[in-house]
């Protein structure tokens, strides 16, 4: 599908005015018609939709907006009004931006439903299972992101605890609840600051 019909401007050829039949031989004139979006011409460039007409109408039912889309797609601007990128490209393009929003905020994606291990996050939720050198939830990890985990997790653990004089206690660095002695290194709990300990 091209932008001139996902943005609904329609070309139209000759129409025939039947209210005076001298004219039925007669084109359209393509350059005087008053209405453009019926009467564009696929050759000019001054009916070529803008990028924000074409990202605005991408971003339609998405939780992402055609400023942020268009921040994003910075370097491809020129070929998607030129139309080497398809409409479907960029649509499913900014769904898997709202994607990553979304997980930098620690939020799990709906298909990101098995259990596997990353060796450098630990336990994390994927769409399989298994062991891993690295994966999505690694870029959270690098920006300081939460990580939701399919499983507890213990404090001795992980890069973020820091021991005190104590053999068992000690302090999340990322300032998790915790009691007034710290937490016990030892027990088990959801986390989704837990960075595991190379």
């Amino acid at each position: 599908m091209s932008w001139r019909q996902t943005l609904g401007i329609v070309e139209t050829q000759s129409i025939p005015d039947t209210h005076n039949s001298q004219n039925t031989h007669k084109s359209l004139n393509q350059g005087n018609c008053a209405d453009i979006a019926y009467c564009a011409d696929s050759s000019s460039k001054e009916n070529t939709p803008s990028i924000m007409e074409i990202l605005s109408e991408v971003c339609v039912g998405l939780t992402i907006s055609p400023l942020d889309l268009k921040t994003a797609l910075d370097n491809e601007l020129t070929r998607i009004t030129d139309g080497d990128i398809s409409f479907d490209e960029v649509r499913e393009f900014a769904k898997l931006l709202i994607q990553r929003n979304q997980m930098d905020s620690g939020i799990r994606p709906p298909q990101y439903n098995n259990a596997a291990h990353c060796k450098g996050c630990g336990p994390v939720w994927l769409w399989y299972s298994g062991e891993v050198e690295g994966c999505p939830w690694c870029l959270n990890r690098a920006t300081d992101n939460p990580i939701p985990r399919p499983h507890e997790v213990r404090c001795r653990d992980c890069l973020n605890f820091e021991r005190i004089p104590h053999p068992h206690l000690g302090h999340c660095t990322k300032g998790k609840p915790e009691s007034i002695a710290g937490r016990w290194d030892d027990d088990e709990h959801m986390c989704d600051r837990f960075y595991p300990i190379p």
